[in-house]
């Protein structure tokens, strides 16, 4: 075996645990990196998904094919480089998330060449190869980040036209007493607070307040999102929430909290909408409300946990066989109806005997009834369709969104 081959074959190995690899990454990143994700912005969080599987099959790619260092920047590393700079996240931390990531990656592949490379000698200029490479490939990332990172710190805080303002909102929503005359917008009354994004964020935005005849704040977000409130003036606890009727501009989604009072109520319904978004942002509905996805926003708060609890409660249903995706939908159907086997068989279009059957084939791979872990697998299957949903839009499983989600 030759070095090249050694090498190909390391990677091999380490790429086979690839979904392992990055939930090890990403725990590691917030345990040794936690004020990176102080600022909580689902966005930003959203970005991981995409970064640490996309960083990984570069280094994979460039190791095995022999690529330069610079043809192997993935642009969503790039991406979350500048989400860092909207929220004001640390720089220091970007650079040490980074390092954090290579000496994981780097345990990864000792371990592998240990596996696979039997040889002592070649095996130590195997893990010379993939060292060197390694290194130049993180200096190179390190300083293309920085870069990425300071040029878009000076267009988002010095350059854009509502910097002001955003800065007032940041501060009203940290705690301090707002200046309502330099915001134009009274925090008496209830508020409903919105995110949009998508083509036409703000459009959305001023169409709901339109449709409620209501007082609105807009100020943009990160990632070309934009964050609202739509005000009332009376103080209620009625929920004014039937926007069935709002037209929404195409391709635009919206994210809603829940309606609350004064000033108070102006971050908690924020803080709600943040926590609507983060789901959101992770299926293909066009408007969410809150209370909608609360149990998905909860459960989310620790993504690779949520991954771990399904892989968990679904075991091999999770394998994307034809049979475990009509086992997953038929214990689903079977939930949603009550557990009546005769009206699941019914929905589905299968007769009863059928339904049991299955019934049986889940209990028999996930080695308990569908009665005893009720709760939990119905939650599980949930949770799972979002994953499902994310995977296909970005190849890879996210980190976990620290729980502040109020800073634009």
């Amino acid at each position: 075996m030759q070095v090249e081959q050694g090498v190909r074959a390391v990677v091999s190995a380490v790429r086979e645990e690839l979904s392992e690899l990055v939930v090890l990454v990403q725990a590691r990143l917030h345990e040794e990196v936690p004020e990176f994700y102080v600022a909580g912005d689902p966005t930003l969080s959203g970005a991981e998904l995409e970064t640490v599987p996309a960083s990984l099959e570069a280094i994979f790619r460039g190791l095995a094919d022999q690529l330069e260092v610079e043809d192997t920047v993935p642009g969503v590393m790039l991406r979350q480089a500048r989400l860092a700079a909207q929220v004001n996240a640390s720089l220091h931390a970007l650079i040490r998330k980074q390092r954090v990531a290579q000496a994981a990656m780097w345990d990864a592949f000792f371990d592998a060449a240990q596996r696979v490379v039997s040889d002592d000698e070649l095996r130590a200029a195997v893990l010379r190869r993939i060292s060197q490479y390694h290194f130049a490939w993180n200096d190179h990332i390190v300083a293309v980040l920085i870069s990425e990172y300071e040029a878009e710190h000076r267009l988002y805080f010095l350059q854009r036209t509502d910097r002001k303002k955003r800065a007032m909102v940041n501060a009203v929503l940290a705690g301090t007493p707002p200046d309502e005359q330099s915001l134009g917008y009274p925090m008496s009354g209830r508020h409903l607070a919105v995110i949009a994004w998508g083509e036409q964020p703000e459009a959305a935005i001023k169409h709901i307040a339109s449709r409620l005849g209501a007082k609105y704040l807009l100020v943009s977000g990160t990632d070309d999102a934009y964050f609202g409130w739509i005000r009332r003036a009376a103080r209620s606890t009625r929920s004014d929430d039937d926007l069935t009727s709002v037209e929404l501009p195409p391709n635009t989604r919206v994210a809603c909290g829940h309606y609350a009072n004064d000033v108070a109520g102006f971050r908690a319904s924020h803080a709600r909408a943040s926590l609507a978004y983060r789901v959101a942002k992770l299926g293909n509905r066009r408007l969410t409300w809150y209370r909608d996805v609360s149990l998905e926003a909860l459960v989310l708060r620790d993504l690779p946990a949520a991954g771990e609890f399904v892989r968990q409660e679904l075991g091999s249903l999770l394998d994307g066989s034809v049979r475990s995706r009509t086992l997953l939908e038929t214990i689903k159907t079977y939930y949603a109806l009550g557990q009546n086997a005769a009206a699941t068989g019914a929905r589905l279009k299968v007769n009863e005997r059928t339904v049991a059957y299955r019934l049986r084939s889940v209990e028999g791979m996930l080695g308990n009834t569908v009665w005893e872990r009720r709760e939990e697998i119905a939650v599980a299957i949930r949770i799972a369709e979002l994953l499902e949903h994310t995977r296909a839009a970005h190849h890879g499983l996210g980190h976990p969104p620290s729980d502040n989600s109020q800073r634009i």
